[in-house]
């Protein structure tokens, strides 16, 4: 049954009264004025000491008696077609236990790295030996490595039976759309078009894809995996073993990290996870398969790349009345995936866009942190200060006319004067003595994820006062344990450190994908629920008091412990259904050298209910150090002719180290949301959205100069000044 019930929600200066309609068993709504103990306070992460120290096992860590060892033979050529692949010297070396062609002669080869054979041999050197002895016959064909070659009218194809490497899709507003705008356009005091380019950028994360697998006794498999889904690999394993779900245990207790490629079964452009528990099942014992650095770059998933066009009609005092967007990227050998999210946030009067995928032979293109918006808020942002400069308007300003959003209308003013935006923006362009300028620049965030249904906590409570939270979806190091836990103690008023919180493996209840900001919103109403009725049986009418209290009422359970299941319904009505964040950055720009150095960070971000203050300003901070990272470092670079990767280790491919990380300020903006019962929102993507705009923007500032195409390298920039006419 349902009923409808009043709540506080809002933020500061902005907090009202309305209505929700919610099942007549959820717990109370923490509303704006509720009066909690712990939640919003900073507790460190409840992991940290075992991470910290070495004692948290990663799959890579998994030793198990008699296991073997896999790895893929691989294509070294991106393109032609597989004439003959002979795994006969291979199969008899020393120590080959397996040898299995994953690929039959006629195949096309679309990229560097396509699977041909699975090996697996008693020790690593023995498997490195025999995959020398591998034979794989390639008819090299001419390849199209990059989205402007690939686009070209006759280009070699990726997939010739498609035709073309252009693939229409995402979303398409019709020329009849682009018209409309047009002729809005035409009203306009300034009109402007520019083309903005952003890289691929590739997925990075410190522990690579791995896998261990275990055969068992019942005829099933325990799969160890560094993954975002375990319940993804459960379904990827089971399906291609033909094995009933219950036969499938998937573990991920600690992952090294993930940014939207660790789903599934295997990596976006290989099936070694998939061929690991074949290679397990044929041999009846355990295999372990790790991806090395250069695999990952290849075949790990990346950022697709973006080349937009804009265009923008505007009236002197900063309305909007036309705005169109053509795009098109490539997300190598797919057809599709290449979209991104621009226009988005402001009021832009009449739009029109269209979207292109261009296949060419490379690694895939995946779900990487805030998939698309990245690449198309460094356009975005980077067109409204064009726009503002060209109508005499502060960039801030233009922002404020054409934002809507409550909240970001609060966080722009609260990030102004924090930052000192009035009077960094006084300084004129390039002004100053020396070669080193200082600028500043702002962006804007946006999400939209309040978590979903068909997932549990459980909550088991043990008759020494010990209180476990158990759930099989993982933490990807984003600090899902420290917030269930926070949550658990709220409510039975214990310590977070007394809560144990049991993440990662299937044999717990479902829980979602770590991907999309789903798992926290998905997960702590969850875990309240289920505190609540644990709270509610063992303290009845008592209310929750320390520890010791806690204790005696547990030493009167009945029985040796007592498990509680908590459940969230839907979504219901929300203060706000989007996730809100700006920020703003401060950069020198050395205008002899070209090296941009980012100097400070200032990002005001939303979530909802902050539920952890540390892990939520580590999440924020970890968004911008990836925005920094994209920005004016990462690019994925292939030889243009022959299409090889020209990088396989972190030497090669440079990211944001220590040296490059500015002063990072962070504010959480709390805003009570009631979209359920604790009031959270994601947090995991919106910190990473506006960053690379923010920088553009202040790089631009500081010398006068626009950079559109990203990374921001000191050649771009010096290309940028001597366009300007100012080296």
């Amino acid at each position: 049954m349902a009923e409808k019930r009043k709540t506080k929600a809002g933020f500061a200066g902005e907090v009202r009264e309305i209505e929700v309609e919610v099942p007549d068993d959820e717990p109370e709504i923490w509303g704006a004025d509720a009066r909690l103990r712990v939640v919003g306070t900073a507790v460190p992460r409840v992991d940290g000491a075992i991470k910290a120290s070495g004692r948290a096992t990663y799959t890579a860590d998994v030793l198990l008696p008699g296991m073997l060892h896999g790895r893929m033979l691989r294509a070294s050529s991106p393109g032609g077609t597989l004439r003959s692949l002979d795994l006969t010297a291979a199969e008899k070396a020393p120590g080959v236990k397996y040898a299995r062609p994953v690929a039959r002669p006629g195949m096309r080869i679309t990229h560097e790295g396509r699977d041909l054979a699975f090996l697996v041999a008693d020790s690593e050197d023995r498997l490195e030996e025999a995959l020398a002895l591998c034979r794989a016959e390639i008819e090299p064909g001419p390849v199209a490595a990059t989205l402007e070659d690939a686009a070209k009218e006759g280009a070699p194809l990726v997939h010739p039976d498609r035709g073309s490497n252009v693939f229409p899709g995402g979303r398409d507003s019709g020329e009849g759309a682009f018209a409309e705008a047009e002729r809005e356009m035409k009203k306009a005091d300034v009109v402007l078009e520019r083309t903005y380019r952003t890289q691929v950028q590739v997925h990075t994360p410190l522990e690579p894809h791995a896998y261990v697998v275990r055969p068992e006794d019942d005829g099933g498999v325990t799969v160890f995996a560094s993954t975002q889904g375990t319940f993804s690999v459960l379904d990827g394993i089971a399906g291609a073993l033909r094995l009933p779900r219950d036969r499938v245990h998937v573990a991920s207790e600690f992952v090294g990290g993930g940014f939207g490629c660790k789903f599934g079964p295997s990596t976006p452009g290989s099936s070694f996870g998939v061929e690991a528990a074949r290679a397990a099942v044929a041999l009846n014992a355990p295999v372990r398969a790790v991806l090395e650095r250069r695999e990952e770059h290849l075949l790990g998933g990346n950022r697709p790349s973006s080349e937009q066009t804009v265009k923008i009609g505007l009236k002197r005092d900063g309305r909007v009345l036309g705005y169109t967007v053509r795009s098109r990227g490539t997300s190598g050998f797919n057809e599709g995936g290449a979209g991104v999210a621009n226009p988005m946030i402001y009021d832009l009067g009449k739009q029109a866009k269209s979207e292109a995928t261009v296949a060419t032979h490379g690694g895939p293109g995946a779900a990487f942190r805030a998939p698309g918006h990245p690449q198309g808020s460094f356009a975005l942002e980077s067109m409204m200060d064009e726009a503002a400069d060209a109508i005499g308007m502060d960039p801030l300003e233009l922002r404020l006319r054409l934002d809507g959003n409550a909240i970001r209308q609060a966080q722009y003013k609260l990030g102004a004067e924090r930052f000192g935006w009035k009077a960094m923006r006084a300084v004129k362009p390039g002004a100053g003595r020396g070669p080193v300028k200082r600028g500043a620049g702002a962006g804007s965030a946006i999400w939209y994820q309040g978590g979903g249904e068909g997932h549990a906590v459980e909550v088991t409570v043990h008759r020494d006062g010990r209180v476990e939270a158990s759930n099989g979806a993982q933490d990807i190091g984003t600090g899902t344990r420290t917030v269930l836990a926070v949550i658990v103690a709220e409510v039975l008023g214990l310590d977070p450190a007394e809560v144990q919180v049991n993440l990662g493996r299937t044999g717990w209840p479902s829980g979602p994908g770590s991907g999309g900001s789903t798992t926290a919103p998905t997960l702590g109403p969850c875990a309240r629920a289920a505190a609540e009725a644990a709270r509610k049986a063992i303290l009845g009418k008592a209310a929750a008091g320390d520890a010791a209290a806690w204790k005696r009422a547990c030493a009167r359970m009945d029985g040796e412990k007592q498990a509680f299941l908590g459940r969230r319904p839907r979504s219901y009505k929300q203060f706000h259904g989007q996730v809100a964040g700006v920020q703003f950055a401060e950069v020198e720009v050395d205008t002899e050298t070209g090296v941009v150095r980012v100097v400070r960070v200032l990002a005001i971000q939303d979530c909802g209910r902050v539920i952890d203050r540390l892990t939520a300003e580590s999440q924020v901070m970890g968004g911008v150090i990836n925005g920094i990272s994209y920005a004016l470092f990462e690019d994925r670079v292939q030889d243009r002719k022959t299409g090889r990767l020209l990088h396989g280790d972190l030497e090669g491919y440079r990211i944001a180290g220590s040296r490059d990380i500015p002063d990072i300020e962070v504010v959480m903006f709390e805003v009570a949301n009631a979209g359920n019962s604790v009031g959270m929102m994601g947090l995991g993507e919106p910190p990473k959205v506006p960053t690379a705009g923010a920088i553009a923007n202040a790089v631009a500032h500081a010398t006068g100069a626009r950079v559109r195409d990203l990374p921001i390298t000191p050649a771009r920039v010096l290309a940028a000044l001597a366009a300007k006419g100012g080296r």
